[in-house]
């Protein structure tokens, strides 16, 4: 009899405060799509932060593949209904969206070096996409 009632109350009480997971309620496609905005090319040696900063939505940030950028880099806040991309100077030679990269794609690939967190947000920023 003890062993009936245990149970019922454990079944009473799990199923009084669980939920069911639910589907996702919004679909966000993350397909590249390359924006009509200005491309602002950032080489070694050059200011990744100013590049950022000066960038407009739509815009694509080409950042030089192999070459390293020192610093704590902030995302600004900006009005921006379209992405700002910040990507490799070597995007189309990196492997096909969706494809795993590995160390042979590294020098494909810009470095950030520096402080913890490299990258940060200042509070409300969005629409910031990086690609390879």
């Amino acid at each position: 009899m003890m062993t009936w009632i245990g149970i019922i109350l454990l079944i009473g009480a799990a199923g009084a405060g669980a939920a069911l997971p639910e589907l996702p309620r919004v679909f966000l496609d993350t397909t590249y799509s390359a924006p009509a905005g200005n491309v602002i090319t950032v080489n070694a040696g050059g200011n990744l932060q100013t590049a950022i900063n000066n960038a407009a939505c739509g815009d694509i940030i080409s950042v030089q593949a192999g070459a390293t950028f020192t610093g704590q880099f902030t995302l600004p806040n900006k009005a921006c209904a379209g992405w700002i991309y910040i990507q490799s100077s070597a995007y189309s030679q990196l492997p096909a969206p969706g494809t795993r990269v590995g160390p042979a794609q590294a020098g494909l690939m810009p470095k950030l070096t520096g402080n913890w967190p490299i990258i940060k947000t200042a509070p409300g920023a969005h629409h910031y996409r990086f690609v390879g």
